[in-house]
């Protein structure tokens, strides 16, 4: 493999298409793998680090690192039934990137035990390369889109522990190589790298840096950013979105909602699909499986518990996240009404934006065509059944234009309506901007 396709090689080209590919890589890698028996845990390998470290080192950090594992024990413990056989050494070194091929070499092919892992502590280590490589705005897309593939968001919640422990791993390997270290600059070059690792664990612990937009100590600050902060404590996140806010991407079935969660996702904001979590444990869910109308995973009563998932996901999301999109035809109040429901118990006084897509049957029928031939998340290819689903689609009773005060949740809603029937959108912030500007924070001079 060339050496300008290496990841590290090609830091000041890559873009958000390059880590959606990426991402898709590997996703379908860990879905494939089958879970494990529970190991000691992450706590234990952590610890084994740390005591390493102890040892050749010293550091500073590890009572406040104690503290943060005491704060996600249970999470941690769940975990343990979520690992795999993974890769275990996903650096940013041993991911080549070519215009056709997504390619990861270098597993840790000595060790069982070091390669099972969490997937998402396995996404850390790339993450934490993207970090070190000063594009702390690919480490974000790459999670976030990780997380729309995988629609595991306890495993998301985890990242900035897990990029911790990844950057702990090689603060460890840095100092024992510095102890036999041949030469003056060779103990240069691991010194300054030692800093680095020690400088992300410090601000990671601290929250001064983080894969997640909406911790305590970025809200703290919301109030004083930037359109171009997204937050605060050195953000490069949901660029110019306000939050606490939640965005329900509705409409019926090849609408464009996908294009649009792209786009919203593309800015940084984590977005959840029904249709994505409808075949989180398929190891193939891109294949299209169509079924006649309200049959089988699309009964009434499958939906509705599909739609409890993702609110319970959502509700969880926002204990990290200011921003949250849902992406999911929301064709009956009942579905909405899930949503404001967790608004209540989970962050209330927030805004609700339903963003609704919609565009000519003519259109429609062109897009469930191509679905035909194409893979794709949603199983929905007939139009006989797309127009059943209209006729059953429950209209959202707000104005286009206005927005109100939803007491059940202490809510104010949002509604707009996309049509989707021109050009393809290559952004929506500015568009939404001119519609809902309060949304959306305004430039400081």
């Amino acid at each position: 493999l060339p050496d300008e396709q290496r990841l590290e090689e090609k830091m000041e080209t890559l873009g958000a298409a390059d880590m959606d590919r990426l991402a898709e890589t590997i996703a379908t890698f860990h879905r494939n793998r089958p879970a494990e028996p529970p190991s000691h845990g992450f706590r234990s390998r952590l610890q084994n680090v740390l005591n390493t470290i102890r040892t050749v080192g010293g550091m500073d950090f590890e009572a406040a690192l104690h503290s943060l594992l005491s704060s996600n024990r249970k999470t941690l413990n769940t975990r343990r039934f979520h690992e795999v056989d993974g890769h275990g050494d996903l650096r940013p070194d041993h991911i080549y990137l070519s215009d056709d091929a997504v390619n990861i070499i270098d597993c840790v092919e000595f060790s069982a035990d070091i390669r099972q892992v969490d997937p998402y502590e396995d996404l850390a280590f790339a993450t934490m390369g993207l970090r070190l490589n000063h594009r702390p705005d690919l480490a974000r897309h790459l999670a976030l889109s990780y997380l729309h593939r995988m629609c595991d968001v306890r495993g998301f919640l985890l990242m900035d522990l897990y990029e911790i422990y990844r950057a702990a791993v090689r603060l460890m390997v840095d100092a024992l190589q510095l102890k036999e270290a041949g030469g003056e600059n060779r103990a240069d070059y691991l010194r300054r790298r030692s800093e680095a690792y020690a400088s992300l664990i410090e601000d990671l612990i601290s929250g001064k840096k983080s894969i997640h937009n909406g911790n305590r100590r970025q809200l703290q600050g919301l109030g004083k950013a930037t359109a171009t902060d997204g937050g605060g404590s050195g953000s490069p996140h949901a660029i110019g979105w306000k939050g606490p806010l939640l965005i329900l991407l509705a409409g019926l079935p090849a609408t464009g909602k996908s294009r649009i969660a792209a786009l919203i996702r593309e800015e940084g904001i984590p977005v959840l699909s029904s249709d994505v979590l409808r075949k989180k444990d398929d190891t193939r869910p891109e294949m299209r499986k169509p079924e006649a109308y309200g049959q089988g995973s699309y009964s009434s009563k499958k939906k509705m518990l599909n739609y409890r998932k993702l609110m319970c996901q959502a509700g969880r999301l926002f204990e990290k996240e200011s921003v949250v999109c849902l992406d999911a035809s929301f064709s009956r109040a009942q579905y909405r009404n899930l949503a404001y429901r967790m608004v209540s118990r989970s962050r209330p006084a927030m805004d609700i934006l339903i963003l609704q897509t919609d565009c000519s049957e003519e259109i429609i029928r062109r897009r469930l065509d191509k679905r035909k031939t194409r893979p794709g998340f949603s199983d929905l290819t007939d139009f006989d059944t797309w127009k059943k689903l209209k006729e059953n689609f429950e209209s959202v009773d707000l104005t286009v234009e206005g927005d109100r005060f939803h007491s059940a949740s202490g809510a104010r809603l949002h509604h707009l309506i996309l049509d989707t029937s021109g050009e393809k959108r290559t952004s929506i912030s500015p568009e939404l901007k001119q519609m809902v500007p309060h949304l959306f924070l305004k430039r400081q001079s």
